[in-house]
């Protein structure tokens, strides 16, 4: 099939294991990256080594259906971008490739969401793209239950080390696929929202459970927290059950090297942090 594929270097692997198979890749559309927590270098480099267009900014229809006709594409695959892609008709496949077991957690980043609210709906999801986002019918999904202590970098990565199979078996069968996909239960459809400073904040009314997932939730990202109201982004916290007789939020130990915060049903140790400057 030849491809025009659409995402970052999150799933270069897979990408990589297609054209190996026989695969063509017609261009490759990615977005700007920060090199922290995003990156596309890889990308890039096989545009170029390939000698095939690559573009960071979205292609309008018109110009989408232009690159397709043109180039004759079967497939415009995307996993993981930023843009909407606008919805092609005629004789070409489109599909996405979601990181939820679809018509659960559904939006652009459900990861935290499902670390911390949603753990059954950990899994990848391939349907095909349509104008809603992420609703399109069903063409193969695979569950991925969580692991015990699971991460954003733990399941990130356990679903990335899947994709290649994942992709490799769509594909190879994807006109069976495509006449056989099953629409979503609308019934059973949960939202992932975008996460905000509000989902990365430590609530110290919360159980230590419930604060170790949001920590886990956000990895090496970090998560925010106030004390004496004052901002902070922590980025090395652990915490343990202990009945007690403070207030949730009592500081209950300062050291050179650790913040230890009372939470609702035991204690929260911050040992690397950092105080934000609020506008």
């Amino acid at each position: 099939m030849k491809i025009i594929y659409f995402g970052s270097d999150y799933a270069y692997d897979a990408l990589l294991s297609l054209v190996e198979a026989g695969h063509d890749l017609a261009a490759i559309y990615s977005f700007p990256c920060d090199n922290i927590f995003g990156f596309n270098a890889r990308l890039q480099a096989l545009a170029e080594n390939m000698e095939i267009p690559y573009a960071e900014k979205p292609p309008s229809r018109d110009e989408l259906e232009a690159l397709a006709k043109g180039e004759e594409a079967d497939l415009i695959l995307s996993l993981g971008y930023a843009y909407k892609i606008p919805v092609l008709t005629g004789d070409i496949y489109s599909v996405n490739i979601h990181p939820s077991v679809l018509p659960k957690a559904r939006g652009l980043m459900p990861l935290p969401h499902i670390i911390m609210n949603e753990p059954d709906a950990a899994g990848i999801t391939a349907h095909k793209l349509v104008e809603e986002i992420d609703a399109g019918d069903v063409l193969q999904q695979v569950p991925l239950p969580l692991i015990e202590g699971e991460t954003i970098e733990t399941l990130s990565s356990r679903i990335a080390m899947h994709m290649p199979e994942f992709l490799g078996r769509l594909i190879g069968n994807l006109p069976e696929l495509w006449n056989k996909a099953k629409p979503q239960d609308r019934t059973a459809k949960t939202v992932a929202p975008v996460p905000d400073q509000e989902a990365r904040h430590i609530k110290w009314t919360d159980t230590v459970a419930d604060t170790m997932a949001r920590v886990r939730a956000f990895g090496r990202m970090g998560v925010l927290f106030t004390l004496n109201e004052e901002l902070w982004l922590a980025s090395r916290v652990s915490g343990w059950q202990e009945k007690h007789d403070q207030e949730s939020g009592a500081l209950s130990y300062l050291s050179a090297s650790d913040i230890v915060v009372a939470v609702s049903d035991g204690f929260v140790c911050i040992s690397e942090a950092e105080p934000l400057a609020q506008a």
